[in-house]
């Protein structure tokens, strides 16, 4: 675990993050938390909500939104257009651990060419990924009050894409709450809770589309992510220690060479972690 908590401090620490004082655990939930806020590179086709193309128009910013839907299309870095709170390990995205909802700057300028992150906009546009999509939901003034607490977002998700809505709804029944937090209490909730997760009721229907946040703020999707992927690494090294010569046979017969002893570490690449043999050069996935 070491090991990868060492390739995870190299990656956040290009990122600007430093995480070297943190504990074994603090590190790695940090790693995690960040995977979890940043966009995966990948080929991804936008799906538009029916009014947003024209509420583009109207700002001017239909060419910026269309920049945006190319680099999704081809599997570009969309990361820069976060916002840069997603490297500070105590800011937490809840509008995202709760409704499954990212949200970025729509901006065409940085404030130093180097700089990673683009610099913050006027407008953000709010959009939900799945493995193979992105679907743009609205664009709001940064300013506006309880902009991450609108339950227009959830209407409009309803109204342009049912099966995602259905998927979003607390359950395969229709439960009616006692009491229905207004878009402020919403904001208060985001902003002071502890360890909640609260349902949503908008227009009858009650929802509940993320895993919420742990008592630290943390998602607590990260947090399932990092106990599994720690329990995977034991497994492995148990299985590795088992059949070390097994092993070393299948890699000679892939690899049509002798290998005189193994190696073992752990590596991060592309975003993965893999388990890496020194002497043949072979990552395993």
């Amino acid at each position: 675990m070491r090991e990868a908590r060492a390739e995870a401090e190299n990656y956040l620490l290009t990122l600007g993050l430093d995480i070297s004082s943190q504990s074994l655990r603090d590190a790695m939930f940090s790693y995690f938390n960040v995977k979890h806020k940043f966009i995966e590179q990948k080929k991804r086709k936008v799906h538009f909500a029916k009014h947003l193309k024209k509420k583009a128009e109207e700002l001017n910013l239909i060419n910026l939104i269309k920049t945006i839907e190319v680099k999704f299309n081809s599997g570009d870095d969309i990361n820069p257009y976060l916002s840069k709170g997603v490297l500070r390990p105590n800011d937490h995205d809840l509008l995202l651990n709760d409704w499954r909802i990212n949200h970025l700057h729509v901006s065409e300028s940085k404030r130093r060419p180097d700089d990673y992150f683009m610099e913050r906009s006027n407008y953000l546009l709010f959009f939900h990924l799945d493995q193979d999509s992105a679907y743009f939901i609205d664009m709001r003034e940064h300013g506006e009050n309880q902009v991450f607490a609108k339950k227009e977002l959830l209407r409009i998700i309803k109204a342009n894409w049912p099966d995602i809505e259905r998927k979003f709804r607390f359950g395969d029944y229709n439960m009616k709450m006692t009491h229905n937090p207004s878009e402020e209490e919403i904001a208060y909730l985001k902003q002071k809770r502890i360890g909640l997760l609260f349902p949503t009721e908008v227009d009858g229907v009650t929802y509940m589309p993320g895993s919420g946040s742990a008592t630290s703020g943390f998602s607590i999707q990260a947090g399932r992510e990092m106990d599994r992927f720690h329990r995977e690494l034991y497994m492995i090294q148990g299985y590795f220690d088992n059949n070390g010569d097994l092993i070393k046979k299948q890699l000679e017969e892939k690899l049509s060479k002798k290998l005189t002893k193994l190696d073992f570490s752990v590596k991060l690449r592309d975003g993965m972690f893999y388990i890496y043999e020194k002497n043949s050069n072979y990552y395993f996935s």
